[in-house]
């Protein structure tokens, strides 16, 4: 029986240094990494995520594949790895 599926919105709007490299990493390594808390809610091996990494909130750029990466990590977050990403081209 498939199992339920969901995904996440996430944005680095309040982190711009951070969000830079976030964006320089996804279109030149096509990956990077972040420790993201999970006290709210539980995280899947493998989940979709929407991503604003803008200092607009609501402008999605690419959706990507969030991975949680094995090692160490702090009480209540999963280090994640974003890959796969697809990027949104907007109209203008």
């Amino acid at each position: 029986m498939p199992e339920a599926k969901g995904g996440f919105y996430i944005s680095f709007r309040s982190e711009p240094a951070r969000r830079e490299r976030f964006k320089e990493s996804a279109d030149t390594q096509g990956r990077f990494s972040v420790e993201l808390s999970a006290s709210d809610w539980q995280l899947q091996q493998k989940d979709m995520f929407v991503l604003s990494l803008s200092e607009e909130p609501t402008v999605l750029e690419c959706a990507a594949i969030g991975r949680r990466k094995r090692g160490w990590h702090n009480t209540g977050a999963s280090n994640i790895e974003f890959s796969g990403f697809v990027f949104f081209v907007r109209s203008t």
